[in-house]
């Protein structure tokens, strides 16, 4: 008997807690890293028009530079398109943290290098302890089940 991890509603995907955290995290850096920006506009410090110009230059520029990398993936096809999907959402928000004001950028530079530094501390740990179990083991574990360990045995394999 093959066990599924479906939910009990039917629906297969759903975010784990360590995906959930991951996100999070990473709103989190955006928001500390735009936040001086965000105060900067409503102090009327920096023109809004100036930050949707800065946006959309960085939308275009790191839409080419994703699909330019994306070239070079081993399927193009998906790379391009990739690199196009990040670009998208990334591009804007560089443009944004372009305007934070001269003051605020050492404040910025330590919460964006602290913030990435926190979250692959926490990448690494939850893949150091995850509790999931390799691809590989579970198709050798699910083909000694269903065939025993003669398969192996003919090709002078062993399974430990």
């Amino acid at each position: 008997m093959q066990q599924t991890n479906e939910l009990p509603n039917g629906s297969s995907s759903a975010f784990t807690l360590r995906s959930a955290l991951l996100i999070l995290g990473v709103l989190g850096v955006i928001f500390r890293v735009l936040s001086p920006l965000v105060r900067a506009v409503v102090s009327d410090r920096v023109d809004v028009d100036n930050i949707a110009i800065a946006m959309a230059l960085g939308l275009f520029l790191s839409v080419v530079v994703g699909g330019t990398v994306g070239l070079f993936h081993h399927r193009r096809g998906q790379g391009v398109l990739t690199g196009l999907i990040v670009g998208v959402f990334v591009g804007p928000l560089i443009g944004a943290a372009t305007m934070v004001p001269a003051k605020a950028t050492g404040a910025v530079f330590l919460g964006a290098f602290g913030g990435s530094a926190v979250l692959l501390l926490f990448g690494a740990m939850s893949r150091l302890y995850s509790t999931d179990k390799p691809m590989h083991f579970i198709e050798l574990q699910t083909r000694t089940e269903h065939f025993g360990d003669a398969g192996n045995e003919i090709r002078g394999e062993e399974i430990q």
